[in-house]
């Protein structure tokens, strides 16, 4: 399991302790356990299932900066459809720069930041997209 996973189940959980809902067995059994083992000296965020491995990001801050990117990306590829699809017929170039430092400065990233992530996130790179939670 990812530690974005594992955080989520987190969330998942502590949204139905304080709602007062009943937790499922599983996560009952889960927590049960992580909160043992805490106990016991282990590492909360191994006993949770959030140790992020070397290089994995968990911070609020880094979900929230690949979302900015999602939804800039997300204008990138409606500002490059054609006029006739609803677009604005720009070229990259044309439509980072609007996007950037010198233009609408709409997502608070620099032209060379959106290029870069243009080139690097071509999965990310459509009109429609979902953003994880």
């Amino acid at each position: 399991m990812s530690v974005i996973d594992g955080q989520k189940r987190l969330r998942k959980i502590g949204n139905l302790v304080a709602s007062g809902s009943a937790l499922s067995k599983e996560d009952r059994t889960f927590l049960s356990a992580a909160l043992r083992d805490i106990a016991d000296g282990e590492d909360a965020a191994e006993a949770l299932d959030v140790k992020a491995k070397r290089g994995e990001r968990k911070s609020k801050k880094s979900r929230e900066r690949k979302k900015t990117m999602q939804f800039a990306l997300g204008w990138i590829a409606a500002a490059r459809l054609p006029e006739e699809e609803g677009g604005l017929g720009l070229t990259l170039e044309d439509a980072c720069a609007k996007l950037g430092e010198n233009g609408l400065k709409a997502f608070g990233l620099t032209e060379e930041t959106i290029r870069s992530y243009w080139n690097k996130n071509p999965e990310n790179r459509s009109v429609e997209f979902k953003i994880e939670d």
